[in-house]
């Protein structure tokens, strides 16, 4: 039987990309979103944010094991 826990959830501001609709093909404007999306949910979390993605990390981390 699984337990029963209560859950928590923390809710923050709204966040608001009005200024990058116009430009939203352009990838420079999807990763000011992205990353403004990633800064609140580090504040949030409580979590570092590090700039890299998952599949570097672990092809970094095989790459080390192989050696």
């Amino acid at each position: 039987m699984p337990k029963i826990r209560r859950v928590g959830m923390i809710i923050g501001e709204p966040l608001h990309f009005d200024s990058y609709y116009a430009m939203a093909p352009d990838l420079f404007a999807q990763r000011a979103v992205t990353d403004k999306i990633m800064y609140q949910i580090m504040r949030l979390s409580g979590q570092e944010y590090v700039d890299t993605y998952a599949s570097e990390v672990k092809a970094k981390m095989e790459s080390e094991k192989k050696k």
